[in-house]
């Protein structure tokens, strides 16, 4: 258990120091729908958070980044394409002192560290073949979800 703590701090630690100061500005709540409003999401489980959430997406070289509903972190360049919300209320798992957006709701955050610029992919002759999108249907759990590449955890 506690190598385990270690590792990640270490991992957390070298994270931090590739993306610099952890900066970002509040914007607001804001709606989203199937149809996502920032289109890269992630999910986590235990450790979602504000930083964490922030670095997932800065490494990735997003501008945008959003929490919803404790579970996800969505990226992106742009938002709020569905307007304003009021339903930003759930805490975070890792600190009940954070907002981790809502049902259907993004917490979204501007970041302000821009001197950083994401590490490059690995070397390749051509660009990956991507996974097929899933076609939506009619079920309110059904998500899209896009193939992006394959990272080290």
């Amino acid at each position: 258990m506690v190598f385990k703590m270690l590792a990640r701090n270490l991992f957390l630690l070298s994270i931090v120091q590739l993306v610099g100061a952890v900066t970002y500005t509040y914007l607001g709540c804001f709606a989203d729908t199937y149809e996502r409003d920032l289109p890269y999401a992630m999910r986590f489980v235990k450790n979602n958070s504000i930083e964490n959430c922030h670095i997932a997406c800065k490494v990735r070289g997003y501008k945008y980044f959003g929490l919803e509903a404790s579970l996800w972190c969505n990226c992106g360049n742009s938002y709020g394409r569905y307007g304003r919300s009021l339903a930003c209320g759930v805490t975070c798992p890792d600190s009940a002192l954070e907002t981790c957006g809502g049902p259907w709701a993004n917490s979204i955050y501007e970041m302000t560290d821009t001197d950083v610029t994401p590490p490059p992919g690995p070397p390749t002759s051509a660009p990956p073949t991507p996974f097929p999108t899933p076609v939506p249907t009619s079920s309110k759990f059904d998500y899209q979800y896009q193939y992006v590449g394959c990272y080290l955890n």
